[in-house]
């Protein structure tokens, strides 16, 4: 009789972690479906310094200052992702001369390149969302060689303007599911990190 109850139990402790997994699993998928979803539907802004030096690194956030202010014509102009795309992409000649201009109000005169490029990126936290790892749209500044620290913000939807702060962004903007996925960070610690170390798996097949 004790065999035969230690085997039942032993059935519905299977039975029971079976249930469990393919919940987890479902979840997880959903999860994933949500980052999928958010790297397609952004469209993000990276700033390079020229090297770590505070003066490189005090330049960068000066050129950040000055495209974020012309960020509110660029989201103006362009009602989609893709429309600020294609305006970002007839307009990179601007971006690049507003940037060296920014640079020579403050004694500098090198070189920055506009470009828009599919760029790979770990887990970021922005604020109080946080941005899952892996490849993106985005508009990439690179000033003179780009080796030092960078800065980057969320230019579509437009996340970078001050004007979007509040929860009216994420509900105009983004699904259920990458709600779920951009402001819960604490809650889905350990599904970012599995995200991340896949997307970092990913990339390096890639390379």
């Amino acid at each position: 009789m004790a065999q035969y109850a230690k085997e039942a139990l032993m059935r519905l402790l299977t039975a029971a972690l079976l249930i469990i997994f393919m919940i987890s699993f479902t979840v997880a998928a959903d999860f994933g479906r949500g980052c999928r979803e958010l790297r397609e539907d952004m469209l993000r802004l990276h700033i390079l310094a020229q090297s770590d030096l505070p003066e490189d690194q005090a330049l960068k956030l000066a050129v950040r200052d000055r495209l974020l202010e012309r960020s509110a014509d660029w989201a103006a102009a362009s009602g989609e992702k893709e429309q600020m795309m294609l305006y970002l992409s007839e307009n990179l000649d601007d971006i690049e001369a507003a940037a060296e201009e920014t640079l020579l109000e403050n004694g500098c005169d090198l070189p920055v390149k506009a470009e828009l490029s599919h760029s790979f990126f770990d887990t970021r936290v922005y604020e109080e969302r946080t941005v899952p790892a892996g490849w993106y749209d985005t508009l990439r500044v690179t000033i003179g060689e780009g080796k030092g620290k960078n800065w980057w913000c969320v230019l579509y939807p437009p996340l970078c303007l001050p004007a979007a702060e509040g929860e009216a962004i994420l509900d105009n903007s983004f699904t259920d599911e990458e709600k779920a996925v951009l402001s819960s960070p604490q809650r889905y610690q350990i599904r970012f990190l599995t995200v991340e170390l896949i997307e970092k798996f990913l990339n390096w097949l890639r390379s």
